[in-house]
């Protein structure tokens, strides 16, 4: 662009001349004034016809010379150009392929993407690749953001962000990414906004579906801040420069909060599969900082420069050395994906550390040469039952030794089975002494162990069980079934601060009971006791009727008896029932809880509390229940707190099985007033009854609400069964914001509870409309309120059903409005539980981006209620593995009387197939004989997959011939 020149005696004039036509020109540029000596300039030249360059999206003007002397006419005033960019309002045209500009710090600018397609219908994918310059110190405030826009109500909604990415090796360039689907007709708009105190160019590059990485940009601005290099010889101070990781030994030493960063090279001769890689870290003075040294195992998006970790090291004994500490980790690497090593010192000493890299072996007991001295001696460890490299064999019977603390020991258990196949039953009861005080610390735990790998699979524990009727004695169990020839480990810990003695015990079925142990230490002896009720030390012993008053803030112990009079083990039903004056609007700080407690160490562990509950008619009472089991002769203490801000009486109640109700407690203060109610199903306080069919209209933000009729003409505490069914228009875009909940209601305080909500479901084939599904029971006599909700932008219209067991499907609603914009068609098998697709030995389909579909596995096993069946499942899908983290199967069981969902199990990532272009998960486990189960196959990612599900007893699919994955699943 040409320049204006100046001569120092007509500074007047140019100042009025540029008051008038100053203009921005390449987004961001101002016009320069650049001062050359007064002798050698005679004439003024500017620039003052308008041009608009939408290939560089950007104002400027076209260029035109005058030549004027003093005396010459001012020029006449040009008009501002409009403002294309700089708002939803007033979007630029986004094309195929570059557009660029300029913006200065605080400025933005708006495209918008055309969405229209050939078709008419359905989706295309787009990807934006933005880079900018002059440098990426300043990324955290440079953004690209994506709208939907409303076009009606002008709001607009975020889809999407462009997320930071490596898209360009030069430092001075960063770049964002975004990928997903637009839909035909729906406006979309793109916002790129720099929040930096610098001018930045930027270069948005718009693609179908690959970025774009590294392209010529043409010339850059000089960075306003120099990035700051890697300083020579800080190799391992992170991932982008790690130190090489050498087969065999890797050796550094960390100060205290210090890391390295190792990686590995992962291209194989053959150029794909994977290859095994085994990590043993030693490291020293001593283990007594174990649980702040670690090695954690990361993959790297080199594209993007985010690490996801899927690896760690574990604690392991590997050196007979007690002053050295040691952690594992075996796995396997791919072909060409990047592996990060990181080791930390997250201890306040410094430490030498040694990394051997090899194949399958774990490294043990090596020679580091000298070691710094331990700042503690802790006790050796080492030799049988020290990991399960050198585990001790668990023999049939009794297994007995001593643990200090912090110590475990490993067994082994011979699942070799006389038949060569199927299973065995297995029975582990571990008794410890001195006593039971402290069973949360003592633990046996059971794991599988990949002999290949070295990694371990917990799969089972030992439950704290009274085996024994001596007190001194803690005791745990577990039973269960081993897999012949799998090999299964047992690890027994004590995490106490004193040393004990155990004995283990391996039978078949039977648990051991009452063995005979020895000597065994006796309890120290307890602190004294202090004032009657004031703690568990001297505690009020509890009667049938227990009263008192309680000033703010205070409380009282009360003390169980729970002497049965029957053998140790055996339990007695308690309950009981607290009252409480002058009124109930304190009750969210009257309390009462239960608590064990650990006499020698006089430690107390809550297990119960007193919950809140109306036992009696008086307005003006509060009271709170509590009824469960007492174990004999373990001490339970109960606890009362006046934690409001006013005097209490209380009354506690102790009875074996029935609460007390309405009992005559003397003079009480009158409540007060209740808040007056509103108009029909405004409120709870005056709502509107549900009919079979209940309809009407509700503006953006309005709610309505209903009473539910729940007397059943039984006895009070019966249930009937309910279902309600949600319909709405004009259509189901904004089903995100439309919602019904149901609640119980404190009829006399006045307080909600929720405890169900209608949830999505697709019960009309009408695009234009939405539905949503509660199915449940109802007790006798329980006030319950429905509240419709619309939290759309809209007025909509909406029909809800009341019905016994089945939802209504497909009703005729009447005329319906117009949808402003086609939903995703929805539908049939596969769309829910409700209508599950039957699980094959192959299933396969395609998921467009947010899509999922529902299988339902077959788990009649030919056998009576309660055997198990071996399954599993394997899940492979394309284009690519670059959206795993978003691709998922779950497995539920579903509670077919009241339709809830639990989920038991999901598919983990797993390398199945050679090719990288296909990802894969696996699961694996049991059934139940009869027990419903479903799988959800979901895609979260931006773009569309095909998937192939495999269903096998024990064996999971390698390396499968996939094909071509046939029909849309939509609904």
């Amino acid at each position: 662009m040409k320049r204006f020149l100046f001569n120092v005696s007509t500074i007047v004039l140019i100042t009025i001349l540029f008051s008038i036509t100053t203009v921005t020109a390449d987004r961001g540029d101002v016009l320069n004034i650049e001062e050359v000596e007064p002798q050698s300039i005679h004439e003024v030249t500017g620039e003052i016809s308008k041009q608009s360059t939408q290939s560089d999206n950007v104002s400027a003007y076209t260029q035109a010379e005058t030549t004027s002397s003093m005396n010459a006419p001012l020029p006449v005033p040009i008009s501002i150009p409009s403002q294309v960019g700089s708002s939803s309002n007033d979007p630029d045209h986004l094309k195929d392929g570059l557009s660029k500009g300029v913006l200065k710090p605080g400025e933005e600018y708006w495209y918008k993407f055309d969405t229209v397609l050939p078709s008419g219908s359905g989706f295309k994918p787009a990807t934006l690749s933005l880079f900018y310059t002059p440098d990426d110190n300043i990324y955290q405030r440079i953004s690209m953001d994506i709208y939907e826009k409303n076009e009606q109500a002008g709001s607009l909604n975020q889809l999407g962000t462009g997320g930071r990415s490596e898209l360009d090796s030069d430092p001075n360039t960063g770049s964002r990414l975004w990928s997903g689907q637009l839909m035909h007709n729906q406006p979309v708009y793109v916002q790129i906004k720099n929040g930096s105190d610098v001018q930045i160019h930027y270069y948005l590059f718009h693609t179908a579906t690959d970025p774009i990485q590294n392209p010529e940009l043409g010339e850059k601005p000089p960075a306003a801040v120099a990035p700051a290099p890697v300083t020579p010889g800080e190799i391992g101070s992170s991932t982008t420069n790690p130190e090489h990781m050498k087969k065999g030994l890797n050796k550094t030493k960390l100060k205290p909060g210090e890391e390295y960063w190792f990686k590995f090279d992962t291209v194989l001769p053959d150029g794909s599969g994977s290859k095994p890689a085994t990590l043993s870290l030693f490291y020293t003075p001593d283990d007594n900082i174990y649980q702040r040294i670690s090695m954690d195992i990361y993959e790297k998006d080199e594209v993007r420069g985010t690490l996801k970790q899927f690896g760690e090291g574990s604690r392991h004994e590997l050196d007979s050395d007690h002053h050295t500490g040691t952690r594992l980790w075996s796995g396997r690497l791919m072909h060409n994906l990047p592996v990060y090593v990181k080791v930390k010192n997250g201890a306040d000493v410094q430490i030498d550390v040694w990394l051997f890299y090899t194949d399958n072996e774990p490294v043990q007991n090596a020679e580091l040469g000298e070691k710094q001295q331990s700042v503690a001696t802790p006790e050796p460890l080492g030799g049988i039952g020290s990991s399960t490299a050198n585990p001790d064999h668990l023999k049939m019977g009794l297994n007995q030794g001593k643990l200090k603390p912090g110590d475990g020991y490993w067994y082994k258990i011979d699942t070799i089975i006389p038949g060569g196949v199927g299973f065995k039953a297995s029975t582990l009861s571990l008794f410890y002494t001195p006593d039971d005080s402290v069973y949360q610390r003592v633990s046996v735990n059971i794991y599988e162990k990949n002999e290949k790998t070295g990694n371990l699979r917990q799969f089972g524990a030992c439950s704290r069980f009274d085996l024994d009727d001596d007190y001194n004695t803690g005791t745990r169990l577990w039973s269960g079934w081993l897999m012949y020839n799998l090999p299964v480990y047992v690890y027994i810990s004590n995490g106490t601060d004193e040393e004990i003695d155990y004995y283990l015990y391996q039978t078949a079925t039977t648990p051991v009971q009452n063995p005979e142990l020895g000597e065994k230490s006796a309890p120290p002896p307890p602190t004294p006791p202090g004032g009657v009720g004031s703690s568990t030390n001297n505690p009020d012993n509890t009667q049938s009727l227990n009263r008192g008053v309680l000033e703010p803030g205070e409380g009282y112990w009360y003390k169980i008896d729970t002497v049965t009079g029957v053998s140790k083990g055996e339990f007695k039903r308690a309950t009981l029932t607290l009252f409480y004056t002058p009124d109930d609007n304190i009750y969210q700080r009257i309390s009462f809880d239960l608590y064990e407690k650990d006499e020698r160490r006089r430690s107390l562990k809550q297990f119960g509390a007193g919950g809140r509950i109306e036992l009696d008619d008086d307005p003006n009472t509060g009271s709170r229940l509590w009824s469960g089991w007492l174990m004999q002769n373990l001490p339970v203490y109960v606890y009362v707190k006046n934690g409001s801000d006013k005097r209490i009486d209380f009354w506690l109640y102790q009875t074996a099985t029935n609460p007390i109700q309405n009992p005559e407690l003397g003079e009480k203060t009158p409540p007060p007033p209740p808040a007056p109610p509103g108009g029909i199903g405004s409120s709870t306080n005056n709502p509107d009854n549900t009919q079979s069919l209940n309809k009407g209209k509700l503006k953006p933000g309005e709610g309505y609400w209903y009473k539910m009729d729940t007397v059943t003409g039984v006895s009070k505490g019966e249930f009937k069964r309910a279902t309600l069914t949600l319909f709405y228009t004009p259509d189901d875009n904004i089903y995100q914001r439309i919602s019904f909940d149901l609640y119980e209601k404190d009829e006399r305080r006045g307080s909600l509870r929720q405890f169900g909500a209608g949830g999505r479901n697709e019960l009309d084939d009408d695009p234009n409309t939405g539905s949503r599904l509660w199915s449940g029971w109802l007790m006798q006599n329980l006030p319950v309120y429905v509240y419709v909700k619309n939290g759309s932008d809209k007025e909509i219209d909406y029909w809800l059903y009341q019905t016994g067991t089945n939802p209504i499907q497909n009703p005729e609603l009447g005329e319906k409005t117009v949808s402003t914009s086609p939903p995703a068609p929805l539908g049939g098998v596969g769309s829910s539980t409700n209508n599950p697709d039957h699980l094959q030995s192959l299933n396969m389909g395609i998921l467009k981006p947010g899509d999922g579909y529902w299988y339902k596995i077959d788990t009649v096993t030919n056998s009576s209620i309660g055997e198990f069946e071996r399954a599993t499942l394997t899940l492979f899908y394309t284009p690519d593995d670059n959206v795993y983290q978003r691709i998922s199967f779950n497995l539920y069981e579903k509670d077919e009387l009241r339709g809830s969902l639990r989920q038991f199990g999901a598919g983990g990532r797993i390398e199945l197939d050679d090719n990288h272009e296909t990802g894969s998960r696996l699961w694996s486990g049991w059934f139940v004989h009869n027990l419903p189960v479903y799988v959800y196959v979901q895609n979260g990612s931006d773009e569309e997959i095909h998937y192939y599900l495999y269903h096998t007893v024990t064996n999971p699919i390698q390396n499968p011939e996939l094909g071509e994955a046939t029909g849309y699943i939509a609904y």
